[in-house]
C-alpha cells in the first residue's frame, strides 16, 4: 500500500540475495518482490498517472515451485516512447523521490548501452523494443519494491543469460542480446544450459543498477520467494529472491574508489558533473579543494561506485569533467543498516533518515522537507528540523 512508501523501510536493514539459476526479467522481479510480501504495486504504478494498464499478480506453479506471476494487460498498443518522453512522465509523477531517481537512473542506462551500440544519438532511442509501457510499468514497480524493503546490501547469483538467436527489430541478434552482454559486464554469467534468452535488458539493468555485492552471502534467511517468468522450460522458469539478517561475516564490503584531479574546469560545472555521476549509478561522488602542480589550485573528484562499474562511470567522468586520467581502487567499508521514515510535526510531514540497529540509532531530518516546510508556514528552517528530531525520539528509543 501507499503507507508501505509513506512510513518507510524496515529498520533492520535486511540483506537480498537474487539466485538467477534461470535468468531474470522484469516480470520475474515484480514477481519475486511482490511474492516476498510487498502489497505496494498498484497503487504505486497509478502515481505515474497513465492509463491504459491494468495489472495481473496471480500464483503459478513452475516444474514445482510454486511463484508469483505478474503481467500487465494493456488497453491498446502504445506508441513507442523516447528516453525524455519517459523522464519526463516519471519526474512529472506523484512517486516518492527516491523511487524517482532510481527509475531515471535506469532508464538512462538502458538509454546509453542502447545508442552506444546501435550507433545512435542517445535522444533517439526509444523503447519499443523494450516494451513501451509494459517497460515503464516494469521499471517504476521494481524501484519501488526496492525501495520498499530498504535493502543494506543485493548480491547475485551468477546469471543465466542463455544462449541461441533472439528476434528483435534489428533482427536475428545472439543471446545474450547486445544490450544484455553491456549491462552484465563485470558481473558473472552463465549461459543456464538453455537456447533460449533468460535475460532480458530490463532485467539486466534493474538488477545491476541495486546489486553490490556478487554470490551468496553470509546471512540468516528470514523468507524465500519465488517470481515467475513467462516461459514453459525443462528447469522452473523463475527467480529465487532470498530476504535476511547479514551476520558478523558480512559486516564488511567492497567499494571501489575512482578518483581524479582536475585544475582547469570552471567551479560551476561541477554540480551537473556530480549530478550525472549519481543519476549513473554512483554511490556517492564528491569534491576536495587541493594544491595542484605548480602550487595551482585543483579538486579531487572521488566517486564511490559498486565493483564492476568503474569503466562506465569512468565514461561519465570523461564526458562531464576536464580531465584526461583515472585511477581507482578497492576499498573495504561498513555501514549502519537504514531506512527512511516519516514523522509528524506540527509543521507537516518530515522524512528522516534513520540508521543503526538495537543501541546505536541516529536520525536525520530531510532538509529539502524541513526548508519546504519553513516556507509554506513561514518559519525558521531550523524550527522544523528540531520539531522532527523531537518526534523522532520515540522511533530512536
Amino acid at each position: 500500500m501507499l503507507a508501505d512508501l509513506a512510513m518507510g523501510l524496515p529498520a533492520t536493514g535486511p540483506v537480498a540475495y537474487f539466485d538467477c539459476f534461470s535468468g531474470a526479467s522484469g516480470d520475474m522481479l515484480l514477481g519475486a518482490l511482490v511474492d516476498a510480501g510487498w502489497t505496494g504495486l498498484e497503487d504505486t504504478l497509478r502515481l505515474l498517472n497513465v492509463p491504459g494498464w491494468k495489472a495481473s499478480v496471480r500464483p503459478v506453479v513452475k516444474r514445482g515451485i510454486t511463484a508469483t506471476k505478474v503481467d500487465f494487460e494493456l488497453a491498446e498498443q502504445h506508441k513507442p516512447r523516447h528516453l525524455a518522453e519517459m523522464l519526463q512522465i516519471i519526474h512529472g509523477s506523484g512517486l516518492p523521490p527516491a523511487v524517482q531517481r532510481h527509475a531515471e537512473a535506469v532508464f538512462q542506462r538502458l538509454a546509453e548501452v542502447e545508442a552506444g551500440i546501435h550507433g545512435t544519438a542517445i535522444e533517439d532511442v526509444h523503447f519499443h523494443e523494450l516494451g513501451g509501457l509494459d517497460t515503464l510499468l516494469d521499471i517504476v514497480g521494481a524501484c519501488a519494491g526496492f525501495v520498499h524493503f530498504g535493502f543494506q546490501a543485493v548480491h547475485l547469483s551468477a546469471i543465466a543469460v542463455g544462449s541461441g538467436t533472439v528476434n528483435t527489430m534489428h533482427g536475428l541478434l545472439p543471446v545474450p542480446a547486445p544490450a544484455t552482454s553491456k549491462l552484465l559486464e563485470g558481473w558473472p554469467i552463465v549461459d543456464g544450459g538453455v537456447a533460449k534468452e533468460l535475460t532480458t535488458p530490463t532485467g539486466a539493468a534493474l538488477l545491476t543498477h541495486f546489486a553490490s555485492g556478487r554470490g551468496l552471502p553470509p546471512m540468516v534467511p528470514r523468507s524465500v520467494a519465488y517470481g515467475a517468468g513467462t516461459r514453459e522450460l525443462e528447469r522452473p522458469n523463475v527467480l529465487r529472491l532470498m530476504i535476511g539478517e547479514q551476520t558478523a561475516d558480512a559486516a564488511t564490503t567492497s567499494i571501489v574508489v575512482i578518483e581524479t584531479l582536475v585544475d582547469d574546469m570552471s567551479p560551476e560545472l561541477w554540480p551537473a558533473a556530480l549530478e550525472s555521476l549519481l543519476a549513473a549509478g554512483a554511490r556517492d561522488a564528491f569534491l576536495t579543494p587541493v594544491q595542484g602542480k605548480k602550487g595551482r589550485p585543483a579538486t579531487l573528484l572521488s566517486v564511490l561506485a559498486v565493483p564492476g562499474d568503474e569503466e562506465r562511470l569512468g565514461e561519465v567522468i570523461f564526458r562531464e569533467t576536464s580531465t584526461i586520467g583515472l585511477r581507482w581502487h578497492t576499498e573495504q567499508r561498513r555501514v549502519l543498516p537504514r531506512h527512511e521514515q516519516t514523522v509528524q510535526t506540527e509543521f507537516g510531514p518530515v522524512r528522516l533518515k534513520v540508521s543503526g540497529s538495537g543501541d546505536v540509532r541516529k536520525a536525520k531530518p530531510e532538509i529539502e522537507d524541513c526548508l519546504r516546510l519553513a516556507r509554506e508556514r513561514n518559519v525558521p528552517a531550523y524550527r522544523v528540523q528540531q520539531a522532527a528530531l523531537r518526534a523522532a525520539e520515540s522511533t530512536l528509543a
